[in-house]
């Protein structure tokens, strides 16, 4: 907690010459603050994620006679994130606040809007805005949401508990954790379709993501990203192209066709090439650190390596990856096989894993000893392991 205000009006760096402000009003909240936190909405879309690659400044307001006046500095256009002090904490140390008991806003240099909030059981909120045509269109979206945000935020907990006790619930968890999203999704998916000229569908297709809202993006008007989504409508058109791009190399990509070679680094900065691996098999294991499933796998295949090196080797290829956090890993997990990394900023015509078609990880590709691709395995397959068993014996 940075900082405790028990007046009405809280500056937060006064030297700005453009600021946005808020007044929230809320009465029945289960205590008097109220955390709020702020960060460039650009940074944080292209960030996708990845906390250390935007900077967020979090204050801690207190309410005075259930109301509190706060001034912002923007020069840019902010995403505003509102709290209740429901959080839980992990193992790692980190916080976690409930997404059912968090205000999004979007919002721009010099505006004045007024959240109204409503507590629910358990500190999950839900606001009237005013003074925003977007956000008060958000909050309805976002207080549609909440029941389904409240159902994950419980099974994403159950999953975690699962997967530390590593029990037989994990599998069905996992797949409801799939449903849950998809009908998080659908609510978005639904205004997008009945408002494509509305600036809030922009905020949908950013909750989505450009993968699951690529379909829907094609039928908005373009107009709605000229502003504060601008950003929002750029990634989506780069990554429709680069899925064009992606359509068109996995086109060349079958069972039996030459595998494509490649240039890429190992750990110690040296250009690896599959071609310099002929007359062996080899395996491409395209996996990320991030990927549960593939980390999952590793022991399994290791033991496969070491049964097989003699006549096969392994081209470990990270995907999304940053580099020292796969430097990292590679040495944690003491991978013995060749190791590469697909970098994140190559273009998708120079990407390996686009170039191979990948459209999930792990995914593993057998290539002969003549370098022919033999077969092609998405997810920890235990049909790969047999495969490889009947060609190494």
């Amino acid at each position: 907690m940075k900082h405790l205000i028990g007046i009405m009006t809280l500056v937060l760096m006064a030297s700005c010459s453009r600021e946005v402000q808020l007044t929230v009003v809320a009465e029945g909240l289960e205590n008097d603050t109220l955390f709020v936190e702020r960060c460039n909405f650009d940074e944080r879309l292209h960030a996708r994620g990845d906390r250390s690659a935007y900077r967020s400044e979090m204050d801690t307001l207190l309410f005075v006679d259930q109301r509190v006046e706060v001034t912002l500095p923007a020069e840019e256009p902010l995403l505003v994130n509102l709290y209740s002090p429901v959080y839980r904490r992990s193992d790692q140390g980190h916080v976690y606040h409930h997404p059912a008991g968090r205000i999004d806003l979007v919002v721009e240099p010099g505006e004045k809007l007024e959240v109204a909030l409503k507590p629910h059981r358990h500190g999950h909120l839900t606001a009237t805005i005013s003074g925003s045509e977007l956000n008060a269109a958000i909050a309805r979206l976002d207080n549609q949401v909440r029941s389904v945000q409240i159902d994950m935020y419980a099974n994403g907990f159950a999953l975690n508990e699962a997967i530390r006790a590593k029990s037989k619930a994990v599998d069905s968890l996992r797949n409801r954790s799939r449903n849950i999203r998809s009908a998080l999704h659908s609510v978005y998916a639904e205004y997008m379709k009945a408002n494509p000229a509305s600036e809030a569908s922009a905020y949908c297709l950013y909750q989505m993501g450009p993968s699951r809202g690529e379909y829907y993006y094609r039928d908005l008007d373009k107009k709605i990203f000229r502003g504060v989504f601008r950003s929002v409508g750029e990634l989506t058109e780069r990554y429709v192209e680069e899925q064009e791009v992606r359509a068109e190399l996995g086109s060349r990509i079958a069972e039996g066709a030459d595998a494509p070679d490649f240039v890429l680094k190992d750990p110690q900065g040296k250009s690896v090439t599959l071609s310099s691996h002929r007359g062996k098999w080899v395996v491409l294991d395209f996996w990320g650190t991030w990927c549960t499933w593939c980390i999952k796998g590793m022991p399994r295949l290791k033991k496969a390596y070491e049964e097989y090196r003699d006549r096969l080797e392994v081209i470990g290829i990270a995907c999304g990856d940053k580099a020292d956090q796969w430097r990292m890993a590679v040495e944690k997990m003491r991978l013995e096989w060749v190791n590469v990394i697909d970098p994140i900023e190559a273009p998708v015509e120079k990407s390996v894993s686009a170039i191979y078609a990948v459209e999930g990880y792990p995914t593993k590709v057998i290539i002969t000893p003549e370098g022919k691709i033999h077969k092609i395995f998405m997810g920890e397959s235990p049909e790969f392991y047999e495969e490889l068993k009947r060609i190494m014996e």
